[in-house]
């Protein structure tokens, strides 16, 4: 519980502003400091820097939970975000997986920005079609097109989207950012959690997650991997902690595609013979991973993402 947020806890404005000022906005980036450090930061006696601390290190240690209580909270909230795809919400087994992160990754061309688009309206369409609830996209590519998702969502769901006050009222709850730099990446993170709670957020999208990494530091070198990996990884923390805190779905691409495995198991056995469909996943500790090859994305229904969208 290192990573909770200090801004959750009831400090003080005055010291949380210090605090975050300082960039120390979790217990772990408080309590790796002196307690001399923290007097002379803050500005406060010691008394209530002991106060303070105490607070702090109980965030530190999560409460018990029962197993009982685990299957009623889960029960009590939404379990996964249906895709309105069949045959791909039967493979992931009803959807994408609230509370925690997915990751869709694959080569260039196979429909990964695409299922943004259409990920963003299953979270802003109104009910039956969606949830009716605010999804923040993080563009890291310059691929981001209201355009698009105005016309998907008219083709595809005329049904509740029959007026231009529909699509306004749709597009108005899609808050995108723009992130041309791996500092950029950081801070918009950063920020993310109020941004979820002023605005209601139920999606997080980044499209794409590694893009940034490769453009700054490269993927040659030791010390540029390394490098690279651990910024991914204190994002990824991030996101994780935001999505189990929260409930919500985070939705990660990714380029960069590590292992292929073909699954003509799942495959029908009628299915053309010049149909290739590659999809790995692996299920870790909260994190799931799709990768798919450019030719299938959907192993059922034969078709790449891009085609089941259209």
């Amino acid at each position: 519980m290192g990573s909770y947020k200090i801004r959750r806890l009831h400090v003080p404005e005055n010291i949380l502003g210090i605090l975050e000022k300082n960039n120390l906005n979790t217990c772990k980036d408080v309590l790796s400091l002196s307690k001399l450090e923290l007097q002379s930061l803050l500005g406060i006696s010691r008394n209530k820097l002991e106060n303070l601390l105490q607070e702090i290190s109980k965030k530190c240690i999560a409460d018990p939970e029962t197993a009982y209580d685990i299957i009623k909270n889960q029960e009590s909230t939404n379990v996964f975000l249906p895709l309105s795809l069949h045959s791909l919400d039967l493979l992931l087994q009803g959807g994408l997986p609230f509370g925690s992160i997915t990751e869709f990754a694959g080569p260039p061309g196979v429909g990964k920005t695409q299922f943004c688009f259409m990920l963003s309206l299953l979270a802003a369409l109104p009910s039956p079609c969606g949830l009716a609830e605010s999804v923040v996209f993080i563009d890291t590519e310059s691929a981001f097109s209201a355009q698009r998702i105005r016309s998907i969502a008219l083709k595809r769901f005329p049904q509740v989207v029959r007026h231009d006050s529909d699509v306004i009222l749709l597009l108005q709850r899609i808050f995108v950012h723009k992130v041309n730099s791996v500092i950029g990446l950081k801070e918009v993170v950063r920020q993310l959690e109020k941004e979820i709670i002023k605005n209601k957020v139920k999606v997080i999208i980044v499209d794409s997650i590694a893009s940034l990494m490769r453009k700054e530091f490269g993927t040659d070198g030791i010390d540029s991997v390394m490098e690279r990996n651990k910024i991914l990884m204190e994002q990824a923390a991030v996101l994780k902690d935001l999505a189990q805190t929260y409930n919500i779905v985070v939705f990660l691409t990714n380029q960069i595609v590590s292992h292929l495995v073909e699954i003509n198991s799942i495959i029908p056995d009628d299915s053309p013979d010049d149909e290739e469909a590659n999809i790995d996943y692996n299920f870790q500790a909260n994190h799931r991973k799709i990768t798919s090859g450019t030719q299938c994305c959907c192993a059922v229904c034969h078709k790449r993402i891009w085609d089941c969208l259209n």
